[in-house]
């Protein structure tokens, strides 16, 4: 009885110091200890893409009180088009100062840099045609930049339009 009484304590001084209290559960109702993930979690690995609604977002919803026949929405299209691409590097920081320096260069165009395994691009602008974005390739080409490539690119145009 004994013996029986020991392992049964034995069996349950295991289970209740193996047990880790800062778990979480998935949507499944499977646990997952948030120590291991912490510890597994490489920000490398994380999809830094994002979605849109399809063809349309307004950045602002007016009040239905404010809404006249004057009253003007800017809305972001979505379309294809092109941009510069400057450099693809496997190098985060790299990337991340290049873009610091093309915003200090010209802070009206958006700059991005996307992450496509194992590379991060750096690509500049949001050009509706292809001429457009030569004519900003010749500009980045007086600057020093000698490589730069125009590539296809969903791009966002913003517009405004009078309700």
């Amino acid at each position: 009885m004994k013996i029986i009484l020991f392992i049964f304590i034995i069996f349950f001084s295991v289970e209740l110091f193996s047990q880790n209290k800062s778990t979480d559960s998935l949507k499944d109702g499977q646990p997952v200890n948030m120590e291991d993930f912490d510890k597994s979690f490489d920000p490398i690995y994380y999809d830094h893409s994002f979605k849109l609604l399809p063809n349309r977002t307004m950045n602002k919803i007016p009040n239905t009180d404010d809404i006249n026949s004057n009253t003007e929405i800017n809305i972001i299209d979505t379309i294809q088009g092109f941009r510069i691409q400057l450099i693809a590097t496997e190098n985060y920081q790299t990337a991340l100062q290049l873009k610091e320096t093309l915003f200090n260069l010209d802070s009206l165009q958006n700059v991005y840099v996307i992450f496509d395994a194992p590379n991060h691009k750096v690509r500049i602008g949001n050009f509706k045609s292809r001429v457009d974005a030569t004519n900003y390739l010749e500009y980045l080409k007086s600057f020093g930049y000698s490589d730069p490539w125009i590539v296809q690119d969903r791009v966002f145009i913003p517009q405004t339009r009078k309700k």
